[in-house]
């Protein structure tokens, strides 16, 4: 079972596959027992699909994935504190009466005058700077040769398949998302499959057999945030049912200074499985950091949005409104 929990809704929403073919799944507030909906599939492979595709979802409307010791982490978190704090008023008592026999001893003898207490002013804090969503579950970690490899294949798995059904290619895309993420934040070219990377990248603008350009943006953020810079220049001049959206994150690259920023960005504005109050809840996580990112370069969102050009894309041009709101 997978369980994922908005923190500032209080809610869950948890799933798992029944008798191979049947997606489950139950939703509602934190600490009920929440309603259950099933949606049967002709096969174990297109039931899984349909969970990740909502799992994606879920996450990206701002619900974090629990793991199943979450609980019993906070206890013994919980735990620690009150020993630390024990221990610390232990200490306390301690100091005080030590306090308490230096002042007798000093009552006996002359007091010296007091020199003036000079109080050192703190000089403010600088502002926190808005922190963008996570773009990856995985925890830094070391990267094994193993995890590279399979990275590789995935990616040349996606590229070959492309052209097949629907939902194979998601899955396909899937396996290939999951398998960066353990190679989270790296550059492929700096890793051995920069070609392989690369040539999945061109089937983007490819006239047959072409990668869904949301399903690409979903791979690049996975990885180091200047890959998707450099990815979006060699797109430039490409044709295509995605033209306007990527000459938009063009635009975008080319405004915004910071590529992390620009990286999340340009996945909002090329996410198509989204409702209107979905998506905008989507980019008001990033909306804060764009603001900051675009102040430093003297524009304002105002001025972004409106630069914008979204052609006859009427999702792209949905997107945009939505963001001005």
């Amino acid at each position: 079972m997978r369980r994922l929990e908005h923190e500032d809704e209080e809610k869950f929403w948890e799933a798992w596959i029944k008798d191979d073919a049947i997606f489950c799944y139950r939703f509602g507030k934190i600490g009920t027992t929440g309603q259950t909906r099933i949606k049967r599939h002709a096969s174990r492979e297109e039931a899984e699909a349909d969970l990740e595709d909502n799992i994606q979802r879920k996450l990206k409307e701002g619900f974090e994935e629990k793991s199943e010791d979450g609980e019993e982490k906070e206890e013994e978190d919980a735990a620690e504190e009150e020993e630390e704090e024990s221990g610390d008023d232990e200490e306390d008592e301690a100091d005080d009466e030590e306090e308490e026999e230096e002042e007798d001893e000093e009552e006996e003898a002359p007091k010296p005058k007091k020199k003036p207490h000079v109080v050192a002013v703190a000089p403010p804090p600088e502002p926190s700077k808005p922190k963008l969503p996570a773009r990856t579950r995985a925890k830094p970690h070391a990267i094994a040769p193993e995890q590279v490899s399979a990275a590789k294949n995935a990616v040349e798995a996606l590229h070959a398949g492309l052209g097949k059904r629907s939902w194979k290619v998601r899955k396909l895309a899937r396996r290939a998302r999951q398998s960066l993420e353990r190679v989270a934040g790296v550059d492929p070219s700096k890793h051995g499959f920069g070609d392989a990377f690369d040539a999945l990248m061109k089937d983007v603008t490819a006239p047959k057999k072409r990668l869904p350009l949301h399903l690409a943006t979903e791979l690049l953020l996975e990885l180091d945030p200047a890959v998707f810079v450099r990815t979006v220049k060699q797109w430039k001049g490409s044709g295509g049912p995605a033209k306007e959206t990527i000459a938009l994150l063009q635009a975008s690259v080319a405004a915004i200074d910071d590529a992390d920023v620009s990286l999340h960005v340009g996945a909002a504005f090329a996410e198509r499985g989204l409702d209107a109050a979905s998506w905008r809840k989507r980019f008001g996580h990033v909306k804060p950091a764009l603001e900051e990112a675009l102040k430093k370069k003297g524009s304002t969102l105002a001025k972004y949005l409106k630069s914008l050009d979204t052609g006859e894309d009427a999702i792209l041009a949905s997107h945009v409104e939505e963001a001005a709101r």
